[in-house]
């Protein structure tokens, strides 16, 4: 039965012991152990030895799914972050900075069949956001706004508008090949209104879900990419009245004065899968 796909992803830097040893406790649906951009370079092999640590005292039954954000490729770090993984075949390998499909070939060479999730951070990964996503082993693509955002000299609003194009390539992308999309994470932490504003419109516009820099951001993240009972009620309203509108040969039926038809009640089963599959 394939897993649900995490409405919220919580990263937490590799270097961290005390951060990582509450990780699973957070509240968010998935973590992400990073030995990325968190992580001072001195302080990369002692994050290595943490995280490959944490990973191990993992606590049994925990319903949190688990992440590693590697270093990009192009260090010539991927052996030694990919060894922290070791026996751990369930963990999802995050994969920065990349700019052709080709880099992740030493990732793939070395994940053992493991997910990879490629974040879409570069001007050009942005570019080549359709190849990312139709890799081979590639399950899920997340936007890097920030490093995008610098990279291109965009200035960061509240609203996050100036993100909009780079959202719609990278989920047209995902969603052309079949695979996960997540939304940027918000930097701001302590005022709760631009994350719901962002959160409100990436889940309007299909994104499957938001990484976070903090947990006090999951609460709204889970909000916005859950479906409301209200939702749940009009979806499941929507696909009896089609199925038994197709039963009697009809292609079409009205519901609260709306016209269904296939792609709206494919939509409303999307919305039932995704209910079902999530926890509150």
């Amino acid at each position: 039965m394939p897993r649900s796909i995490p409405r919220s992803l919580l990263f937490v830097p590799g270097h961290r012991q005390e951060m990582l040893a509450k990780a699973a406790d957070r509240g968010a649906d998935a973590v992400v152990l990073d030995l990325e951009d968190s992580v001072p370079v001195a302080m990369k092999d002692e994050a290595r030895q943490h995280v490959a640590a944490a990973l191990a005292n993992w606590p049994a039954g925990s319903p949190v799914r688990r992440f590693v954000r590697i270093n990009a490729p192009r260090f010539g770090w991927v052996d030694d972050d990919l060894r922290v993984l070791a026996g751990h075949h369930d963990v999802t390998i995050v994969v920065p900075k990349v700019d052709h499909v080709i880099e992740l070939d030493p990732v793939r060479g070395s994940a053992e069949g493991r997910d990879i999730v490629v974040n879409i951070e570069t001007p050009r990964s942005l570019l080549h956001a359709e190849s990312f996503a139709d890799a081979i082993g590639v399950t899920g693509l997340f936007l890097g706004g920030e490093d995008l955002s610098a990279a291109i000299g965009l200035r960061r609003t509240p609203d996050g508008v100036e993100l909009q194009a780079a959202r719609w390539t990278l989920l047209l992308a995902a969603r052309a090949a079949g695979i996960a999309a997540w939304d940027s994470i918000c930097p701001e932490f302590r005022d709760d209104a631009p994350l719901k504003r962002e959160c409100d419109m990436a889940a309007a516009m299909g994104f499957d879900g938001k990484f976070a820099i903090h947990p006090a951001q999951i609460p709204t993240i889970h909000t916005a990419f859950t479906p409301s009972t209200e939702d749940v009620d009009n979806a499941r309203r929507i696909v009896e009245a089609y199925d038994a509108a197709v039963s009697q040969g009809i292609g079409a039926v009205s519901v609260d004065g709306a016209m269904v038809d296939p792609p709206v009640a494919e939509r409303a089963r999307a919305v039932l899968a995704r209910a079902a599959g999530q926890t509150a």
